[in-house]
């Protein structure tokens, strides 16, 4: 690569063009979801579907959960393994919560993980961009918009080029060149003056090998700002800090594809991509409203012609006969209250008959819903329950529900499992210390750390507790699993058991009984010490009689389980034969 800024600002414009087609299709999806009324036309009713921003939502809230970072696979029998594995997942703890609240300083946008959840969902691509510091004090994770970063991928390096172009204020290029150390060329506010308002940030990324063995690699990064090179250089990483995958897309990358396909719309005036051979790079990765676009597209004519045809039967044409030639009805009176309209004898004012709404238009309509929740997710799960909803019924709208959410899951999952594992690998190769950890030296090289976590969809968990116990009565839970799914807050759940067990402790009656013999026997020994004997002894008596009547309740409660353990287990003590009552008799004689 060129050390100067032509070169790689042209390197960068080629990415860009080649992604041109994916981008075309990102933002075509995020009007959908913007609800943007293509079909707008003046004086006629229009329609905008909320179900690309309805399904977006729900499923941005299912994904956005708290996500337990922890090594899973360890000897447990270990405790110098099992201090270590409990330190990672502190240190993860610390650092994602750290990264948070700095995004959350530092962004409009308030929540990190919505905003990356939100640009995949959106954009079928996911972008970021993380390391572990140079001083190695902290951690750093930054959303990229996927529109705006551009890569390419070898067949043996995997990631090995990727361009990120951004276009800021010229005050805000200065700030970061200050912050940076960055020549601009001159002075800053001339620089400003001259450049205008607004620039062009080219932030390039790349691997090289090098031509002499052992063939090494190493990444590049060359920084242009407008058309000032302030960055060009080997960097510490051995891996591009850039994390950025297509998802929920389909997997040909060309080979497959033939012909050229039609999509420019007369109704829309969009032109997508035209070319046959480019359609791959719009489909590797696909939003989560992409499935249904064009039943979504219809959805929108369909209502917007319903609308229009229901107007046009609300307000019917007319029909007037005068023999002056002068119009009887005017517009603007037609529907205005207390008109008064005059004619001659001939005169007369009809209306045009309109023919009657077809009943295919609701036909119509029901099969583009259940196309709809064909392509989604079913509207139960937005809470539209129409009836009874059967264990089995359920059971399919999470199975439907898991297939359209699965590819993002993964996706998510497998994010931050890349950029957890290059931190851990990071800090163990340069020996730092982020937020005052130190990596354990008993954890072995090849330790990996998993980010997995469920989906919650909303009745799924007692539905299948349900099923469960249909098919075996004596099922049951454990106490932890349902504390972990139905109240995550909780973080210690064998503290919650034992404050449970405290408290049920205290509310027994006989922990009632015990008070209430320390206050008679206190009573008692003040009295007997201002020398009134006679009311201490009634004070002893009274706490005598009740001490023996909790100890007969506990020596009645004892019994039942003494009698049954001498029994024995109903199912393997056999019971005592009787004699028949004829038998008897018969031996009697």
């Amino acid at each position: 690569m060129g050390k100067n800024a032509t070169d790689i600002i042209t390197r960068c414009t080629e990415l860009k063009n080649f992604w041109s087609p994916r981008d075309e299709k990102m933002k075509q999806w995020y009007r959908m979801i913007e609800m943007v009324d293509e079909l707008k036309t003046e004086k006629m009713e229009s329609f905008v579907g909320n179900d690309p921003r309805s399904l977006y939502n729900l499923v941005l809230h299912l994904l956005d959960a708290d996500i337990p970072h922890r090594i899973k696979e360890y000897s447990s029998t270990d405790p110098e393994m099992t201090a270590a594995v409990a330190s990672v997942s502190g240190f993860f703890k610390t650092a994602w919560k750290d990264v948070h609240r700095t995004f959350r300083k530092t962004n409009p946008r308030q929540s990190l993980q919505r905003t990356s959840l939100g640009f995949m969902l959106a954009t079928g691509w996911y972008a970021d961009f993380a390391l572990v510091t140079d001083d190695g004090s902290r951690c750093y994770d930054e959303p990229w918009n996927p529109i705006e970063v551009y890569p390419m991928w070898d067949a043996m390096l995997g990631l090995s080029e990727v361009a990120h172009i951004f276009r800021i204020s010229s005050t805000q290029a200065t700030t970061m060149a200050k912050k940076n150390g960055w020549a601009l060329g001159g002075n800053y506010r001339q620089w400003r003056a001259t450049v205008g308002r607004n620039i062009t940030i080219y932030d390039y990324w790349w691997i090289e090998i090098s031509d002499e063995f052992p063939f090494n690699k190493t990444v590049w990064n060359a920084i242009v700002v407008d058309t000032v090179l302030v960055k060009f250089g080997q960097t510490r990483f051995r891996r591009m800090p850039i994390y950025i995958a297509p998802v929920g897309g389909l997997p040909d990358m060309g080979a497959l594809t033939e012909g050229v396909l039609p999509t420019y719309s007369s109704t829309l005036k969009l032109h997508t991509q035209d070319a046959g051979v480019d359609r791959w790079k719009a489909e590797i990765g696909q939003a989560i409203i992409a499935t249904n676009e064009n039943i979504y597209r219809t959805w929108n004519k369909w209502w917007s012609f319903s609308l229009q045809l229901l107007r046009d039967t609300a307000q019917p044409r007319i029909f007037e006969r005068s023999r002056s030639g002068k119009a009887i009805v005017k517009p603007e009176d037609v529907f205005r209250r207390g008109a008064i309209f005059r004619g001659g004898p001939d005169d007369s004012v009809d209306f045009i008959g309109t023919p009657p709404i077809p009943l295919e238009l609701r036909s119509t309509q029901l099969d583009l819903e259940a196309m709809m929740q064909r392509g989604g997710v079913s509207w139960s799960m937005f809470g539209n329950v129409q009836g009874q909803i059967t264990a089995s019924v359920m059971s399919q709208i999470a199975a439907s529900a898991n297939q359209v959410i699965k590819p993002f899951h993964q996706a998510f999952i497998n994010r931050y499992e890349d950029i957890d594992n290059d931190w851990f690998a990071d800090i163990r190769e340069r020996g730092v210390k982020p937020y005052g950890w130190k990596y354990p030296s008993v954890l072995p090289d090849d330790v990996f750390v998993s980010a997995d976590y469920d989906i919650e969809i909303p009745g799924d968990l007692v539905q299948r507790a349900t099923t469960a116990r249909m098919l075996d009565p004596d099922f049951r839970l454990s106490y932890s699993y349902v504390i972990k799914k139905l109240f995550p807050d909780i973080e210690d759940h064998m503290q919650e058991r034992a404050q449970v067990r405290a408290d049920q402790a205290e509310m027994h009656p006989s922990n009632a009984l015990i008070a209430l013999i320390q206050y008679y026997r206190r009573q008692a020994a003040y009295l007997a010490k201002i020398g009134d004997s006679g009311t201490a002894r009634l004070y002893e008596s009274v706490a005598d009689a009740t001490l023996a009547m909790l100890t007969a309740e506990t020596q009645q409660q004892q019994q039942p389980e003494q009698v049954a353990m001498r029994a024995g287990r109903p199912e393997t003590t056999p019971q005592r034969a009787q004699i028949p009552e004829r038998a008897a008799e018969t031996g009697g004689q």
